[in-house]
């Protein structure tokens, strides 16, 4: 099957700074759109495959980080990043994916802070995670 729809995402935490290019592909030539917003995610995969002219695939990107930091990946015990994506979001790492709203609910099973701007600091993370900096 051919690919009718190509398109990439720059990702972040905050909705407004998620944007996309897409290209769709019309007898037998792209035409590739201006940058937009991705919206809402629920629906991201059917809005894009409906804007497909010619029957095909949808091919996308999402340009974020993937993986660990290693000093992060030692503190947990964990060997790989596959492994680790079929640990996180149960058991004890069913708070992983959320972000803490307080500096008391970081940990090493919830390492993600703050979900908001506002009275924070990077060394609350840093504390919590027991690292010493950002190096």
């Amino acid at each position: 099957m051919s690919v009718a729809v190509v398109a990439h995402s720059d990702w972040s935490m905050e909705q407004k700074k998620r944007w996309m290019a897409v290209a769709i592909q019309r007898d037998g030539h792209w035409h590739v759109q201006p940058p937009e917003l991705v919206g809402d995610t629920s629906s991201l995969f059917d809005r894009l495959q409906c804007r497909a002219v010619d029957p095909g695939a949808l091919l996308i990107g999402f340009d974020f980080p993937i993986g660990l930091p290693a000093a992060y990946a030692r503190a947990i015990g964990l060997g790989s990043f596959q492994e680790a994506l079929t640990l996180f979001g149960s058991g004890i790492w069913s708070d992983w994916y959320n972000v803490a709203s307080h500096r008391d609910h970081i940990s090493l099973q919830r390492p993600f802070y703050p979900v908001r701007p506002g009275g924070t600091a990077r060394a609350h993370l840093f504390d919590a995670l027991g690292i010493s900096g950002a190096s």
